[in-house]
């Protein structure tokens, strides 16, 4: 899946150097900010560090390389191994995330402010007043 993606931005010095900017408070943080960027719960689930329970291993990518590098880039104090386990940590909780396969919170929802109906340009439900909405997520890439 993600090994055949096609090469879009170029060599990985770019990717470290875009991924480098993301920062983060600490390693764990910077490595899920990362990974949320790169792809969604839904493609990390199918992924382990080293492949057990049957899943896809996340270590022979090359942007698990890309992802150790910008962390340590970012935190200088990091190790190889920190940035490893926080993207076991991440990729280990994925199941549980919206979009994962264990996902038990339903829909991400959004509570839309009372609005006048002068004011609406859309004739469907959203302009009850109060009324919830389902949010769409989107897929933002490097």
């Amino acid at each position: 899946m993600l090994k055949n993606a096609p090469n879009k931005l170029g060599g990985n010095r770019y990717k470290v150097q875009t991924l480098s900017q993301m920062g983060g408070a600490s390693c764990g943080d910077t490595v899920r900010r990362m990974m949320r960027r790169i792809g969604t719960y839904g493609v990390w689930f199918q992924y382990s560090l080293v492949g057990r329970k049957r899943k896809r291993v996340f270590k022979t990518l090359d942007i698990c390389n890309v992802i150790i590098k910008a962390c340590i880039n970012t935190h200088t104090n990091a190790t190889e191994r920190d940035v490893e386990t926080s993207i076991a940590d991440m990729l280990k909780n994925a199941p549980n995330k919206h979009g994962g396969n264990r996902y038990k919170g339903g829909e991400a929802r959004i509570h839309v402010h009372h609005i006048a109906e002068s004011d609406m340009t859309n004739n469907e439900n959203s302009g009850e007043p109060g009324a919830w909405h389902t949010a769409e997520s989107s897929l933002m890439s490097i």
